[in-house]
């Protein structure tokens, strides 16, 4: 009978592990340009001039000649209906993937031609759906910067107005989050992952819908950097 259960589990496993194995092997079709340079550290003045993007199998392209200018400090919001195509801006600028036609400009450095990784480390991320990993609140926020010491991340935490209620736990920064952040609300998910980007630094932050996050602190430090929303 164990043998029989055994063998069916292995079955399971492995097809689970081609499905693995097929997303761990998957090549990204955006990738370093053979000559591309660092993008040194950046004010933060960002251009589109005439961008048109269509997802890859797509027909109509979901941007269209889009043209616009922030400038290094300025808080912009971006507002349409659904499907008009703000999360699609906010994939182009780290790169996540390249306009059809037009450029991306950052401190009039195009962002084809600037290393992946220079480019990255600069942009702080808090996308609509909030992704926490098991292990505590500490080190979920520190998870962009591990060797960040505590006074570093309750500073991240107290400019995300998370201090508060992270201290209200009787192990604070120490409990212990599950899987996905399953033990938090869906506003503390929010909050510590924006202090995990803010703890990174970035000249560019981007929240996807993090709208309560207008309400917060945080409007104190929006006027110092470039934002979208």
């Amino acid at each position: 009978m164990m043998f029989g259960m055994i063998v069916t589990q292995m079955g399971q496993a492995a097809a689970s592990a081609d499905r693995i194995f097929e997303i761990l092997d998957a090549k990204s079709d955006i990738v370093d340009k053979p000559n591309a340079s660092k993008l040194p550290a950046v004010k933060g003045d960002v251009k589109f001039e005439n961008v048109t993007f269509r997802y890859v199998g797509g027909g109509e392209p979901v941007l269209k000649n889009v043209s616009f200018e922030v400038k290094s400090g300025e808080t912009v919001a971006l507002l349409g209906a659904t499907g008009s195509g703000k999360t699609s801006i906010i994939n182009l600028l780290p790169r996540f993937y390249d306009p059809t036609e037009g450029g991306i400009t950052i401190d009039g450095h195009d962002l084809r031609d600037v290393t992946l990784d220079s480019l990255r480390s600069q942009i702080g991320i808090v996308l609509q759906e909030t992704t926490l990993f098991s292990g505590t609140i500490s080190e979920n926020i520190a998870f962009g910067k591990p060797e960040a010491t505590h006074a570093e991340i309750e500073s991240a935490a107290k400019a995300a107005a998370a201090h508060d209620f992270i201290m209200s736990f009787p192990d604070g920064y120490n409990t212990h989050v599950g899987e996905r952040g399953t033990t938090l609300s869906g506003g503390q998910k929010q909050r510590v992952a924006i202090a995990r980007a803010l703890l990174l630094d970035p000249r560019i932050l981007i929240l996807d819908d993090s709208t309560p996050v207008w309400m917060s602190p945080l409007s104190r430090i929006f006027r110092k950097r470039l934002k979208l929303l």
